[in-house]
C-alpha cells in the first residue's frame, strides 16, 4: 500500500485537501471492484499539519488532521495543499525543511 500525506496549511483551499484525500482514498477501491477483486484501498492517505492542530481554510472551514508533520516518518508522496495567498508561505516556513528532508529520502512532492 502506498502512503500519501497531504500537508494542510493554514489558509488552504479546502477542496485541495479534502478532494485530494477523496480521490486517492477511492482509487484502489474502484480499480479492484472493476477487476472483480476485493475493494481494498491502494493508498493509505493521511492529512498532516505542521503541529497536528486543525487548520483554518481561507473559507473559514476547519480541517482536523490525522497527525503532525513530525509524526510522518516515511511516505511515498506528499501533496501540499493549495492556498489562498502568498502570506501562507511565510507563515508555514518551518514545513520547508520537513519537505526537503522527505525529498532527500526519495519522497515525491507535488501540489
Amino acid at each position: 500500500m502506498k502512503k500519501v500525506t497531504i500537508l494542510a496549511l493554514n489558509n488552504a483551499i479546502s477542496a485541495s485537501v479534502m478532494g485530494t484525500m477523496d480521490i486517492f482514498s477511492q482509487a484502489g477501491i474502484t480499480y479492484n471492484f472493476i477487476m472483480g477483486l476485493d475493494p481494498e484501498p491502494y493508498f493509505n492517505v493521511k492529512i498532516a499539519t505542521q503541529d497536528g492542530n486543525l487548520v483554518k481554510c481561507f473559507n473559514d472551514a476547519q480541517i482536523h488532521p490525522h497527525c503532525s508533520a513530525k509524526e510522518v516518518v516515511s511516505t511515498d508522496l506528499i501533496i501540499i495543499s493549495s492556498f489562498y495567498d502568498f502570506e501562507t508561505l511565510a507563515s508555514n516556513r518551518q514545513s520547508i525543511d520537513w519537505l526537503k528532508d522527505h525529498y532527500s529520502r526519495g519522497t515525491t512532492i507535488g501540489s
